[in-house]
């Protein structure tokens, strides 16, 4: 798996939020705000679809790797969790301030969808790096399964992510 895959996936929230503002900054202009919500539809679309197939593609291909870079994928992981944070709380306030107005309703639904795509695109990035971890006898079974049920929770992910770094860094110095 490479890293180009979790990166990837750390940056498709904050590419949307930039939709939305490219959005909002151009509403005062001729075109109709309907178009505005397709193009973003539309881009938002184009863009999950080229994650969930790279992301796939990069799991099925991906062969046993070093315990070393399994390590430092759980570390990218971790790392590029804490980094969605900030997006993640500005479009939950963009939600609530926006749920005020029909228009804003529409938007706080659409912020909804895009979370959600958000968290099924990171849980399935999430469950190859702890494949990874899996196979090289980093994690056990149990907690592969709990890391990855974790991985698909809002909150619970970064938490899964920050514990799986933190005890497989602790296994790797014990050895």
């Amino acid at each position: 798996m490479k890293k180009a895959v979790v990166i990837l996936d750390g940056l498709f929230v904050y590419l949307f939020l930039c939709m939305i503002a490219c959005l909002f900054a151009e509403a005062s202009s001729d075109m109709d705000i309907v178009d505005y919500m397709k193009i973003v539809f539309r881009s938002g679309a184009v863009l999950g679809v080229i994650t969930i197939i790279w992301t796939i593609a990069n799991c099925l291909k991906s062969c046993m790797i070093e315990p070393k870079e399994a390590v430092s994928l759980a570390k990218l992981q971790m790392i590029l969790r804490l980094v969605q944070i900030p997006a993640y709380i500005v479009i939950f306030l963009l939600g609530v301030i926006l749920v005020f107005t029909f228009f804003g309703l529409v938007m706080a639904m659409i912020l909804a969808v895009i979370d959600g795509i958000s968290i099924a695109l990171t849980g399935t990035a999430s469950i190859a790096v702890y494949a990874h971890l899996l196979k090289n006898n980093l994690i056990t079974k149990k907690q592969f399964i709990g890391y990855s049920i974790l991985s698909y929770i809002y909150v619970l992910d970064v938490i899964a992510s920050i514990l799986c770094y933190t005890n497989v860094k602790r296994k790797i110095s014990s050895l």
